[in-house]
């Protein structure tokens, strides 16, 4: 099974010391199917949605100095627990905005692992991530891996948190929902493709929305129906 060789060797510490172990006569699909732990401060829950997303943001605040290799693309992935009947404070959710990805290839975030001791990237001098759960808290340590895909699916297992600020684990299984961008108002069809083709120059995309207002165009790329391998 030549894919499932190029999915297991991926796994490093980080995932092997969060319990992330597929068996070798484990599919692909299966390693990336299978889990749906996350833990957040003393309850196991079971997760309700689990998302990555790509975007350029405003032009206007964008910064050279937080760019990866000149890349003005940012990631975006969150988890979002189910609902407990005994959890007066609602489902916990988990947000990352501030991770040090550049690929050129959306594929290629596999494999991707980050680990930090403090709510700040000095990169962009804003937080790695954020829980929510009842309250915001910024995420002041964390190690995170993304372990295997499959399709437009990646597993994806962390651990972070301090015991006296709601700490967690999850191992689960994100969906990759496509590629946002704004750009200034006046840009054409044709410069929000220039856009992408230049942050992405091994993917294709489709687009699938284009939206304008008076500041801004708004533009939406999803991955074509034979582009999920």
């Amino acid at each position: 099974m030549p894919q499932l060789l190029q999915v297991v060797p991926v796994l490093t510490g980080i995932a092997l010391l969060l319990g992330c172990n597929p068996q070798s006569d484990m599919t692909p699909k299966q390693i990336v199917e299978q889990p749906n732990k996350f833990h957040y401060s003393e309850r196991d829950y079971k997760v309700a949605s689990a998302g990555i997303a790509a975007y350029v943001g405003d032009p206007r605040w964008h910064d050279p100095k937080t760019e990866i290799n000149g890349k003005q693309m940012q990631w975006t992935m969150g988890i979002e627990a189910l609902p407990d009947p005994e959890d007066d404070l609602g489902p916990p959710s988990i947000s990352f905005d501030g991770l040090d990805i550049a690929v050129d290839d959306w594929r290629e975030i596999e494999g991707f692992s980050q680990s930090w001791e403090d709510w700040k990237n000095p990169r962009t001098g804003d937080r790695f991530a954020m829980t929510y759960h009842s309250g915001h808290d910024s995420v002041s340590r964390c190690r995170i891996e993304i372990v295997a895909r499959y399709g437009n699916l990646f597993r994806v297992v962390a651990e972070g948190g301090e015991p006296w600020t709601s700490p967690f684990t999850f191992d689960a299984t994100f969906t990759f929902n496509g590629v946002g961008i704004m750009a200034d108002p006046n840009a054409t069809e044709a410069d929000v493709r220039r856009i992408i083709k230049r942050e992405f120059p091994e993917s294709s995309f489709e687009l699938s929305s284009l939206d304008r207002d008076t500041e801004f165009v708004h533009a939406k790329f999803d991955l074509p129906d034979h582009d999920g391998g």
